[in-house]
């Protein structure tokens, strides 16, 4: 096969994607060939096969590297879709609205056992320098999904545990508030953490039946890479909320003054 003038490829078609390995070499039926260290680039205008992966390769000036351009399936296609998707989000530096609480069913079943009266979730606020609008991410921010205050946050977690467990009712005495004091992030290159703290009070009429704060630490694994770090960052915030929760309805001095 003669070495002609160098031809690269544009845009592979739909369904085709592009990838770089090491160190072409001579298959045993010769369809690929080596160019020497001082070759120029040249196109090899065969269909090859290379482990799982099938496509036309070219090879660069250098023999050092080949490239693959090898067809993927729909699924493929997502998944690099949404990882560009990722890439591209952490790159811009932007804001990113976090999903919505998700409710623990260990805390409402925690609840429903707990033989609490009904009650309902009065006011939430927030106080301290350690509460952020929004949340700093490295480059990036997270912004509550309710209001845009992160003690919505907290009355709606609250919220949605009590009425999945049957504790709620609009015309109770028994009232839960609160005030967050604490709410931060920690995206670190190793590993990352959430901190949160809030003061909780229950009432029964003008009565004051419980008030204590409650916080929680908690860590997972993290990377240098943004694209990783910060959707696990937004992805872990909601079970922090969940843990101290958690906290909360352990103590049993909450749950009597829930009675």
């Amino acid at each position: 096969m003669s070495i002609g003038s160098s031809r690269l490829p544009i845009t592979p078609p739909n369904g085709w994607v592009s990838g770089w390995r090491n160190n072409c070499g001579s298959d045993t039926d010769g369809v690929t060939q080596r160019a020497s260290p001082l070759a120029k680039c040249f196109y090899v205008g065969a269909d090859v096969q290379a482990d799982d992966r099938h496509g036309t390769i070219i090879v660069t000036g250098d023999a050092r590297k080949t490239l693959i351009i090898r067809k993927v399936s729909a699924v493929g296609r997502i998944k690099i879709s949404l990882a560009l998707g990722a890439l591209g989000f952490v790159l811009s530096g932007c804001s990113v609205v976090a999903p919505p609480y998700p409710p623990s069913l260990d805390n409402v079943q925690t609840l429903k056992n707990s033989g609490a009266s009904p009650m309902r979730v009065g006011t939430f606020t927030e106080s301290g320098p350690g509460v952020k609008h929004p949340i700093p991410l490295r480059a990036n921010s997270l912004v509550s999904p309710y209001g845009s205050t992160w003690s919505a946050y907290i009355s709606e977690a609250v919220t949605r545990e009590l009425t999945m467990a049957g504790k709620m009712s609009p015309n109770a005495d028994v009232v839960i508030s609160g005030t967050l004091l604490r709410n931060e992030i920690d995206p670190a290159i190793v590993t990352a953490s959430g901190d949160v703290s809030a003061r909780f009070i229950v009432k029964k009429g003008e009565t004051v039946r419980y008030d204590q704060i409650k916080s929680v630490h908690r860590e997972w694994d993290s990377s240098f890479a943004a694209a990783v770090a910060i959707p696990k960052a937004v992805t872990e915030y909601g079970y922090t909320v969940q843990a101290l929760l958690a906290t909360l309805y352990a103590d049993p001095a909450f749950l009597d003054a829930l009675k």
